[in-house]
């Protein structure tokens, strides 16, 4: 998976944090900086090795506003399947 564009959120350092398989695509997430602090992405494909696309060009939880507790850094993700259509992370 190559880094974002000059100047994204994650254009410098990308980071693997959780995996997992669902109906026969492999999701990977990924903390990710860049343009701000670390911020988790996520990226897709059809093999456990890859090569992963990601998915969209925002991250999938990025830094919250300054005194919430995701203010400076969003990272380490894991992502639980809690039922058939509910996912936490």
């Amino acid at each position: 998976m190559a880094p974002g564009p000059p100047c994204s959120w994650d254009s410098k350092v990308a980071k693997a944090s959780d995996a997992f398989k669902d109906f026969g695509t492999y999701y990977l997430y990924y903390h990710a900086t860049g343009s701000t602090d670390d911020q988790i992405g996520e990226a897709s494909s059809p093999h456990p090795p890859g090569p992963f696309s990601k998915l969209g060009d925002a991250p999938a939880l990025p830094a919250g506003p300054e005194g919430r507790w995701n203010s400076r850094h969003a990272t380490c993700a894991m992502v639980p399947k809690e039922s058939a259509e509910k996912y936490l992370m």
